[in-house]
């Protein structure tokens, strides 16, 4: 068994506050408190992202080139790429582009260990000619980290080797929600942090839901946390909660740095998250729920893709049914009627976090296995 002492993530980061952020700089924090040395090699990037990195300590090299068309960019920060690929030996590769995976494999030696993470089904943004090429460059990887057991599944299918494929489940970082034990202060409100574009989320059940929750719960309001850019998605939204006549309960916060974002989640009554039931959430597993548990709240979520397997109704969060206003909004009324016994349950939900989903065990797991690569 070869130790490792370094490894190299190859990524693009164009926003320091999404998922995939909180997701990458957990796992390169992990590496390093676990005596690994992480080389951040970002392709593409904003300074916005550059700040935050430097803010956080996360070691990070910016490949991207100054042209103004994304496309010379990207260009030069693949040959920018060719020195790191000749000198270094394992590399995490966060890309999805077939043609920037083969370029990795093209310019490294043969002895370099790429290793791939997916964090959600390759075919939901992907078309179908580069699909194919993707899942074929994918069985060349000597490791690929997924998300849930559905992905794995997804790339067994595929003709991928069983063997190469592990479990990399959602992260969380303790140790940024500190302040719960140390501000006690809570406001009367319910949260939800994440997108408001699309219905990944099930954001229109989620307000269906609290309508019918305030009727019973007045003095509650609800707190939509995140990045507003999608104007159209956005006005719809706004248009949903007007027409419930709810424009003064439902509050949209826009988007929340990545420092603030404990306080609004360690403050809020309870958080929430009712995800439908779709492909894509058969398949990925929301890291929200992560940071939700990490606060100690009570948690209401529906049970979508792998919680169950993961979690225990009344014992470490609520469970309910997805696609069911009615429901989530009656398990939200539970959550109310004993608000003791919720905050116990949303304590053992904090405990398993810390246990089962810490940044630094898990990381600690993906090394070992590197390890015997």
């Amino acid at each position: 068994m070869k130790i490792i002492n370094k490894i190299s993530i190859i990524s693009s980061l164009n926003s320091p506050h999404s998922a995939y952020a909180n997701r990458l700089m957990a796992t390169v924090r992990g590496f390093m408190e676990n005596k690994v040395e992480v080389e951040m090699l970002l392709l593409q990037t904003l300074h916005e992202v550059e700040a935050s990195l430097k803010h956080a300590g996360i070691p990070f090299v910016n490949l991207s080139g100054k042209q103004k068309n994304k496309y010379m960019r990207l260009l030069v920060a693949l040959f920018r790429l060719i020195p790191f690929l000749r000198r270094n030996n394992v590399f995490l590769i966060h890309i999805v582009r077939p043609f920037v995976i083969a370029w990795c494999f093209l310019f490294a030696s043969r002895k370099t260990i790429f290793l791939h993470e997916r964090t959600e089904y390759p075919n939901i943004h992907r078309k179908n000619n580069t699909l194919h090429l993707y899942n074929c460059l994918c069985k060349r990887f000597n490791g690929i980290f997924v998300i849930s057991y559905a992905i794995k599944n997804y790339f067994i299918q595929q003709g991928i080797d069983e063997r190469k494929l592990h479990i990399f489940p959602m992260l969380v970082e303790p140790q940024r929600f500190e302040t719960c034990e140390n501000n006690t202060e809570m406001f009367a409100y319910i949260a939800y942090c994440g997108d408001m574009g699309g219905n990944k989320d099930g954001l229109w059940d989620l307000i269906e839901a609290y309508c019918l929750f305030y009727q019973k719960h007045p003095d509650v309001k609800l707190y939509l946390i995140g990045d507003t850019k999608d104007v159209k998605q956005y006005e719809a939204l706004q248009n949903k909660v007007q027409s419930l006549g709810l424009e003064k309960e439902v509050v949209f916060t826009g988007r929340i740095d990545r420092e603030q974002m404990p306080s609004y989640l360690c403050q809020a009554v309870a958080l929430v998250l009712a995800r439908p039931n779709n492909y894509q959430a058969q398949g990925g597993f929301p890291t929200k729920l992560g940071e939700y548990l990490a606060t100690g709240k009570p948690v209401v979520i529906t049970k979508t893709g792998e919680v169950e397997l993961y979690l225990e109704d009344n014992k470490d969060c609520f469970l309910v049914e997805p696609d069911n206003p009615q429901a989530f909004a009656d398990r939200l009324c539970d959550v109310f009627a004993d608000y003791d016994f919720a905050l116990k349950v949303g304590q053992e939900g904090k405990k398993k976090v810390s246990h089962e989903f810490n940044y630094k065990v898990q990381t600690a797991k993906i090394i070992k296995i590197i390890e015997t690569l």
